[in-house]
Order: structure tokens, then C-alpha cells, then sequence
């Protein structure tokens, strides 16, 4: 229902604001070690998108809203013991990211996962980031490869203002 979803769900673990500096290093060196060099650069720009999200927001909002962004809120859990041989889970993430990658001896499976961003660019550090820019870029290429009636078929006749598939949903 509508008023529930105003309502963060719980998160699973620790939350990444609560952490001190030096664990907060370890979650970021596991992450490195899980993930790809590119991966581990995207997972760092969503979490700084939702750090300039609430950078923009935090001003406006009521002071008792429940809806908060940026890095702080982000969770780390750990789902049974890590293993090389049994299977356990690494779980990462807060409003626009969810990792959920699970080891199972040498194989790892990155599912389910989310990935998103807003704002889609900012500026950090005199620098331009675009968190999801390769996917957007991509989206557009692939919609510009349509024929007008392919197109016309793949496009959503309105507009989707709010989570049309969430957790409980």
C-alpha cells in the first residue's frame, strides 16, 4: 500500500554509518576482493549518487521523515559462515544498490542484484560522474536502433512516477 512504502523496509546487517573508519576500509577491501575493478568503481559511484541525493535533499526534508540517503545508509551482512567449500552470502547495499553475492565453494553468483542512480551525474571532485552512464548510453543506442514501430511497441505509453515491483510487492 501506499503509506507502507514511505516506510524504508529493514535492512539486513550493519549499517555502513554506524562503522569507524578502519571497518569501513574492510567493507570496502571485501568488496574489492568480490568484485571487478570496474564492478567495485560502479558500486562507489551509486553510493556517491545517493551521497549528492542527499546532499540535495537533506535541506528540504522534515526533520522526522524516515527516507534518508547517501553513503551512511548502506548495510553490509554476512549470511553464514565464509567458506571455501560451504556455501555463504556477501550482502551489500542501501536505497539504490543491492548486491546479494553468494559463494558457493569457487563459484560465485551475483543475484539478485539492483542497480541504480539519481541523480544519473554530478559532479565530484571537478569531476563528472555518470554511475550508470555506459548502461544509459547503451539504452539510448539501442533505442535509436528501432524502427518506428519497434520503437512505438518498446515504449511505455505513460509515465512510471513510483516502484512498480519492490519487495513485498
Amino acid at each position: 500500500d501506499r503509506e507502507r512504502s514511505k516506510t524504508p523496509l529493514p535492512r539486513n546487517g550493519v549499517r555502513f554509518g554506524d562503522l569507524n573508519a578502519a571497518q569501513q576500509d574492510a567493507v570496502h577491501a571485501l568488496l574489492r576482493a568480490t568484485l571487478s575493478a570496474e564492478g567495485f568503481q560502479k558500486v562507489i559511484d551509486i553510493v556517491n549518487s545517493d551521497e549528492e541525493q542527499e546532499r540535495r535533499a537533506a535541506p528540504s526534508r522534515a526533520p522526522a521523515a524516515p527516507v534518508r540517503f547517501g553513503r551512511a545508509e548502506y548495510y553490509v551482512a554476512i549470511l553464514g559462515a565464509p567458506s571455501p567449500t560451504k556455501p555463504w552470502m556477501l550482502q551489500f547495499g542501501g536505497h539504490h544498490l543491492a548486491i546479494n553475492l553468494t559463494f558457493a565453494g569457487a563459484n560465485r553468483v551475483l543475484t539478485p542484484s539492483h542497480l541504480g542512480a539519481q541523480p544519473a551525474y554530478f559532479t565530484l571532485e571537478s569531476r563528472t560522474v555518470r554511475p550508470l552512464g555506459d548502461e544509459h548510453d547503451k539504452a539510448v543506442a539501442l533505442i535509436n536502433a528501432l524502427d518506428d514501430k519497434q520503437r512505438q511497441q518498446a515504449t511505455l505509453g505513460y509515465a512510471v512516477a513510483d516502484t512498480v515491483l519492490a519487495a513485498g510487492s
